[in-house]
């Protein structure tokens, strides 16, 4: 985020010149994008490789954190019947009315982070960063307080795309089944004697 100043909230720096800095390195002017509240972001293009791979990651964190605080806030109307407050019967029309939000995807935000209330260590990690919104989405479905940490290790080693395939069709409670011996190419497991 930038403060209107060119100064970078995050430290990677957006290409443009930081205030303080001598000599810092001028890019062409980017893409100012404003996200209210006084936020504004500067986009570069043509930026070095590891510069560009910063921004990746830090944006696609953003993502996260959207849909983490929409969903909270969203379970925060809907638990206090906020929703009324804005002549909506529910937060699901509140999200489709004003956020431009299929009700099926403000119902899902909300859900993970009711789902989190209950899965400290999987709320932690989706928090910290360490756990994607896309892993955290899928192993709330299936994951308990005794199974969390079993779910958590696999969801940290896997793909999203292949632990997708690992929770589908399991109910509450199961466990992973590809545990430390399993093989990921040949799809046996295999045991050592």
């Amino acid at each position: 985020m930038c403060d209107g100043a060119n100064v970078c909230g995050h430290g990677q720096g957006h290409g443009h010149e930081q205030a303080g800095k001598q000599g810092a390195e001028v890019e062409p002017p980017g893409i100012r994008l404003e996200a209210g509240n006084g936020q504004v972001f500067q986009l570069v293009r043509g930026l070095p490789p590891k510069r560009l791979a910063n921004e990746l990651h830090f944006y696609r964190r953003l993502e996260d954190v959207g849909r983490y605080a929409t969903g909270l806030y969203l379970l925060d109307m809907h638990e206090r019947g906020e929703h009324a407050t804005f002549g909506q019967p529910s937060a699901d029309d509140y999200a489709l009315a004003n956020l431009d939000m299929e009700p099926r995807t403000a119902r899902e935000r909300r859900q993970i982070l009711r789902e989190c209330e209950h899965l400290p260590s999987i709320h932690e990690a989706l928090k910290r960063g360490t756990l994607s919104w896309s892993r955290a989405r899928l192993i709330v479905r299936v994951a308990t307080p005794e199974t969390e940490k079993a779910w958590l290790a696999l969801a940290r080693k896997m793909t999203a795309r292949k632990l997708a395939r690992e929770v589908q069709g399991k109910k509450k409670g199961s466990k992973p089944t590809k545990g430390p011996f399993y093989w990921p190419h040949s799809g046996r497991r295999v045991t050592h004697l």
